[in-house]
């Protein structure tokens, strides 16, 4: 919009459009930057594969800018923000500070507040707390190690998506001003589920 002569922009269907599972990426350079995308062309030629057809016909209804796609966009983000706002709201209860999500698939919490309690179960970087979650109750997470964070802080990768999206869909097309608690006990019993442990653990195992 500012300037379009100058700017590049990189995106994908899985993150722009709401498409999980449709990994195709896209790099929008402007004409008069010809060397950056013989540049771009060269490198990928050597590094991916040809995107499945199913996926580039996907590509070619999704970019057509129809009102209805975007329309789509806007309420798989409200969804979303709901469900967050839900397994958000978990967190804390649990007195870990987290800002409100907008729209997120998943929720990076620092577990510090529990780090003398956890030390008593063994457990002292984001990976131990990983696999305690996985043998205590079965609860899958990504430790902050698998993102960059050093090993001794108590960070993980909360995702929020595992819930039947069509379901959520049809929920909120009746209720579009329906609360996160009720998506969720209606649509997401996986994320209700996962919440509940995760509530027990820290309360009653831990805390």
């Amino acid at each position: 919009r500012f300037y379009p002569e100058g700017t590049i922009m990189t995106s994908g269907l899985s993150k722009h459009l709401s498409l999980g599972g449709y990994r195709l990426g896209v790099a929008m350079v402007p004409k008069g930057q010809r060397p950056v995308f013989d540049a771009v062309i060269r490198m990928a030629s050597l590094t991916w594969s040809t995107v499945s057809a199913p996926v580039q016909f996907a590509a070619l209804e999704a970019f057509r800018n129809d009102p209805g796609v975007q329309e789509y966009i806007q309420t798989c983000t409200r969804i979303h923000r709901l469900v967050a706002g839900y397994v958000r709201d978990t967190v804390v209860a649990l007195g870990i500070q987290y800002p409100d999500p907008e729209g997120a698939f998943y929720l990076y919490p620092d577990f510090e507040p529990f780090r003398e309690k956890l030390q008593g179960y063994g457990v002292e970087t984001s990976d131990q707390l990983a696999t305690d979650l996985i043998d205590r109750i079965q609860l899958a997470t990504l430790p902050g190690t698998a993102f960059g964070d050093e090993p001794e802080k108590l960070m993980l990768r909360l995702a929020n998506c595992d819930f039947d999206g069509q379901a959520a869909l049809d929920y909120y097309a009746s209720r579009p001003d329906c609360t996160s608690e009720s998506l969720v006990h209606a649509s997401c019993p996986n994320i209700r589920l996962a919440c509940e442990r995760l509530g027990e653990y820290f309360e009653k195992l831990v805390g």
